[in-house]
């Protein structure tokens, strides 16, 4: 039990420390908030779910599921079929908090055996509760526990088992889609009787990955150990569980579980649960759409990039010349000095101007029409042109 708790109290820590190193403040829990189901795979092989582990995030909801399990033993010449309908609910206290019940209002079982047995009835019974204590966008912990009530009365005789289980669990999302959750604690029971109550206890442990490329479908894969409780390995199990929903409010599971080693001698747990999400929720489509604009730059609004630039000055800071009289000698060789930054798409009237060498060295795209211009007709001198224009001799 020492070496359990201090387990326990490392991993919370360096979970912690994990968490914290992130300094994000957010909720990892808001990227879940329709109806998808979450957490590990609610498919158990205990009466009452005792020690199965619980989702971390709360949420106010009601779910109605199936189960069945089988066990075969040729061996021993024993067999036995269970099946059975249960209701639960879960009240959310803020986002920190959460109330959960179960009831297994109809239960069926028989025993293949040399003198079969069956009974039917009020199943088992649970409740119990969660709190976080550790927040963060990328991952969360909690507390929690249940007690599992022996309501289903026609299967016990003088005396009534009373189980509880109490836990940490973790989750973590390291990426957009993809999510972990974990837990451990521990198990015990006893019974109500005259006698020996036959108290018992143990250690549960459970990991699991679910996989979400789409938000209306889930693939979850969970590996669970109960050891301790009524031998060295109680039961070593593997879970899958595929989970849909409609990206608000409804979710609908299909979850299973393999006994691997241990002395369950289950063969196999199957559960179907549809639930439906009550009160504030976030539809499924606007996360996905807020998402894919973050995450993907090119759905994103972009900038015109048609748009012509702002006009600027040249570099050389000169102030172009004034257009002059248009000469008989033809049009200068400087031709236009305007800057490229300035040019419009269509061409202006030519004109005469006696552009500043400096002007002439920096224009770096003159006009081409100006350059044919320029080597058909060479220009005349500067004194000739003042003569032209002026009418003197």
């Amino acid at each position: 039990m020492r070496r359990a708790t201090v387990l326990v109290g490392g991993l919370t820590a360096l979970f912690s420390v994990l968490l914290q190193a992130n300094g994000a403040q957010a909720d990892i829990c808001e990227e879940f908030s329709y109806g998808m189901p979450q957490g590990p795979v609610t498919a158990a092989l205990n009466d009452g779910q005792l020690g199965a582990a619980r989702r971390t995030c709360p949420r106010s909801e009601i779910g109605i599921d199936g189960g069945a399990s089988l066990l075969v033993d040729s061996f021993n010449f024993y067999g036995h079929i269970l099946a059975g309908f249960a209701v639960d609910g879960s009240m959310a206290l803020g986002s920190k908090g959460e109330l959960f019940g179960r009831l297994e209002f109809l239960r069926y079982q028989t025993a293949i055996t040399p003198t079969p047995a069956s009974q039917i009835g009020l199943g088992h019974s649970s409740f119990g509760g969660t709190w976080r204590f550790l927040i963060r966008k990328q991952g969360s912990l909690a507390l929690t526990g249940k007690a599992a009530l022996p309501t289903a009365f026609g299967l016990y005789q003088n005396a009534f088992p009373i189980g509880l289980d109490i836990g940490l669990s973790a989750m973590g999302s390291p990426r957009k889609g993809v999510s972990f959750h974990a837990q451990v604690g521990v198990i015990t029971s006893a019974a109500l009787t005259r006698g020996d109550p036959m108290p018992q206890i143990g250690a549960v442990v459970t990991a699991g990955l679910a996989l979400q490329p789409r938000p209306s479908f889930a693939l979850v894969a969970d590996l669970h150990g109960n050891f301790g409780y009524r031998g060295p390995v109680d039961v070593f199990a593997g879970a899958v569980a595929l989970r849909f929903s409609d990206r608000k409010r409804f979710g609908f599971e299909v979850g299973a579980t393999l006994p691997i080693l241990g002395i369950e001698r289950s063969i196999m747990r199957l559960d179907l649960r549809a639930s439906i999400r009550l009160g504030p929720y976030r539809p499924a489509q606007a996360q996905s759409k807020t998402t894919e604009e973050t995450t993907n730059p090119a759905t994103a609004p972009t900038e015109d990039k048609s748009a012509p630039p702002a006009t600027e000055s040249a570099d050389s800071g000169a102030t172009p010349p004034a257009a002059e009289p248009e000469s008989s000698a033809g049009p200068s060789a400087a031709g236009q000095t305007e800057s490229p930054a300035t040019q419009q798409p269509q061409p202006q009237p030519l004109s005469d101007q006696d552009a500043a060498p400096d002007a002439m060295e920096d224009s770096d795209t003159p006009d081409d029409r100006n350059d044919e211009a320029a080597q058909d007709s060479p220009a005349a001198p500067d004194s000739q042109d003042e003569e032209e224009v002026s009418g003197e001799p």
